[in-house]
């Protein structure tokens, strides 16, 4: 949760640093990790991951969203709104399949770009 507090103190630069690398480095390893193992025993090694997920998941939206109704500049908004997307990212992975990862991964991107054309 330190994002939007560094995002809104930087130049424009490194908020889109911020704000595009760090979320899609970060998704880029668990999926990878997920494919390596493959999802049978990622999931089956812990039965109350899919419980974990779905709570980190739900209460990263909510409590991203709603901080960043309260946010005055583009940046720190856009570092909530970061942390809300990556709600919606741990909960693609609840259910893990080939659409899920793809799923994933297309919202990676397109939080990206954006980031890009509203922080630029």
């Amino acid at each position: 949760f330190w994002v939007q507090e560094a995002m809104a103190g930087v130049p424009p630069a490194m908020a889109v640093f911020l704000s595009t690398f760090l979320p899609v480095a970060g998704m880029s390893m668990i999926v990878r990790v997920v494919l390596a193992l493959g999802t049978d025993a990622v999931f089956a090694s812990s039965a109350g991951f899919q419980e974990v997920l779905l709570v980190s998941g739900a209460v990263s939206i909510l409590l991203g969203a709603a901080m960043a109704l309260r946010q005055v500049s583009v940046r720190g908004a856009l570092g909530w709104l970061t942390i809300s997307q990556s709600g919606f990212w741990v909960l693609s992975l609840v259910t893990p399949s080939e659409k899920s990862i793809v799923a994933l991964l297309f919202g990676v991107v397109l939080h990206s770009l954006a980031a890009l054309g509203g922080v630029l």
